[in-house]
């Protein structure tokens, strides 16, 4: 069950239980990230996306959790995920880029019955990839 996976991965943290939490949560980590931030910020940023990743990229692919994992992945895409995945990149810790990548990824490839919102969010959003040509 996708929930049973999700509440697993988050056993340090037990507010965060929905993709509508996890995923703004996570942006809002990730926009207060500078250069000067605390550790525990970069720490934060770095637990949240292994979160997210493990719930993305979860190898028993039930429908629930694939269900799961698009919902997060519109969450995701709704809440401007990617592009601060890649204004964000270079500030994170090498765990996290690892992490980064393979969320940006996900969203990239994910296919809804043809709907495809992480391409539509890089297609709406062309300067992100100038930001990660450019790193």
């Amino acid at each position: 069950m996708a929930t049973g996976l999700f509440d697993k991965v988050l056993h340090k943290s037990k507010s965060t239980r929905t993709p509508q939490d996890l995923v703004p949560k996570t942006c809002q980590a990730l926009d207060r990230l500078q250069d000067n931030s605390p550790q525990k910020l970069f720490d934060d940023n770095t637990n949240l996306l292994a979160t997210l990743k493990a719930v993305l990229l979860a190898d028993n692919q039930s429908d629930q959790s694939r269900d799961y994992a698009i919902t997060v992945g519109y969450e995701a895409c709704k809440n401007d995920l990617p592009l601060l995945l890649a204004a964000k990149l270079g500030l994170l810790e090498f765990e996290a880029k690892k992490d980064a990548a393979q969320i940006f990824g996900f969203l990239v490839r994910l296919d809804n019955g043809g709907d495809k919102p992480g391409v539509r969010f890089v297609q709406s959003n062309p300067d992100m990839l100038d930001m990660l040509f450019k790193g």
